[in-house]
């Protein structure tokens, strides 16, 4: 969740807009390496990026979206994350 939102915020937004909240989170925790997340959520991130790749130069996003989208709306990524 990005720092300075609430848990409310964060669920809304995954409920309005599951494509982009997958790809937009992995980027931002990338953003802040080396540092590191929960076991979990890096669990997750390592199999988000196995599907799509980190936004590292100019190309057409939208099967990297849907990739993300699938991730999401299938459950995978939420399961990875169970306890947090």
């Amino acid at each position: 969740m990005p720092l300075g939102w609430s848990v409310e915020q964060w669920e809304a937004l995954q409920r309005s807009d599951p494509k982009r909240v997958a790809a937009e989170a992995a980027q931002g925790i990338e953003f802040h390496r080396p540092l590191t997340s929960s076991r979990p959520l890096e669990s997750a991130l390592r199999t988000l990026r196995r599907a799509v790749p980190p936004y590292d130069r100019d190309r057409f996003f939208a099967p990297d979206i849907e990739a993300a989208a699938a991730l999401v709306s299938s459950g995978t990524l939420s399961g990875l994350a169970q306890g947090l």
